[in-house]
């Protein structure tokens, strides 16, 4: 079930974090077994966990890059992970976890060169959707379409240090 929860903007680095504090908080009930909130200049990520398919901590999100520049955080299920894996890995990929279809994501985003464009292709969740990145932000919006999601609801939040 996870939760998930972001900022993502020219918002103050201490009050993003604090709203999305409050709002993993309020995510629990989706998530017993971890949470996690990591935070950039621009950009605030949380995770309330329901493990799946790896069951251990290094399925902890937000998930990130080895330079710890990406991150991810991913409510849902790529039941072909391990098949996308495989073809990661022979593009040279390597990864961190033994099963997580999460770094899936994280390092197929990676190998694509900061992009979701055709990232899974026809064998993955979704097609090739056009992705264009939120104005005045890195983060791409159509990695939903890509991973065959259908509840994402971006915002702009407005106000975030008042509750």
């Amino acid at each position: 079930m996870c939760g998930i929860a972001g900022v993502v903007g020219d918002t103050n680095p201490k009050v993003a974090q604090r709203a999305v504090q409050n709002m993993v908080k309020a995510l629990a009930h989706r998530g017993p077994d971890d949470e996690g909130i990591e935070t950039w200049d621009d950009a605030t990520l949380g995770h309330r966990r329901l493990a799946i398919f790896d069951l251990t901590s290094a399925g902890h999100q937000p998930m990130l890059s080895t330079d710890e520049s990406v991150g991810v955080v991913f409510n849902g299920a790529i039941y072909n992970h391990r098949e996308l894996r495989r073809e990661l890995e022979s593009l040279g990929r390597r990864f961190r976890t033994d099963h997580s279809d999460t770094e899936v994501i994280l390092q197929a985003y990676l190998a694509a060169g900061g992009t979701v464009h055709g990232l899974l292709g026809p064998n993955g969740a979704g097609g090739d959707p056009d992705v264009d990145p939120v104005e005045g932000a890195d983060v791409p919006v159509g990695l939903a379409e890509a991973l065959g999601l259908d509840r994402v609801f971006p915002c702009h939040a407005r106000n975030l240090s008042s509750g």
